[in-house]
């Protein structure tokens, strides 16, 4: 593939290079428009709300919980998505045939199913 010559990836954009130190120096291209480091993976962010978000992840931290069943969450959308679960709000609808979702990811799983030969 293509890492097989390149396996040394950066961690804010797709390019691959050689060895580590061309990485490092490469990466040092993005600190000054990406200025907020995650001092867990080292991946670089353009705004300190974007980072602290996904440092939550490593953290395990949910603090959006649902009124309903207590589910936490890392993100307030997610929360918002798992609300339609108690409410039944399905405003994701296939053009093709009318099906509902809750989630937007579901409607394009289901549209593969128009799309993929049978």
């Amino acid at each position: 593939g293509p890492l097989g010559s390149r396996p040394f990836k950066c961690s804010v954009c797709e390019k691959t290079y050689k060895d580590p130190a061309t990485l490092r120096q490469h990466e040092k291209t993005h600190w000054l428009t990406r200025p907020f480091p995650c001092n867990i993976c080292g991946k670089m962010f353009t705004q300190r709300g974007t980072m602290t978000r996904h440092m939550r992840s490593h953290l395990g931290l949910k603090p959006f919980a649902c009124d309903e069943c207590g589910m936490r969450f890392t993100r307030q959308y997610r929360l918002t998505e798992h609300m339609r679960v108690h409410s039944g709000e399905k405003p994701y609808e296939c053009q093709l045939c009318g099906g509902k979702f809750t989630q937007q990811r579901n409607l394009i799983s289901h549209l593969r199913m128009h799309t993929s030969p049978s």
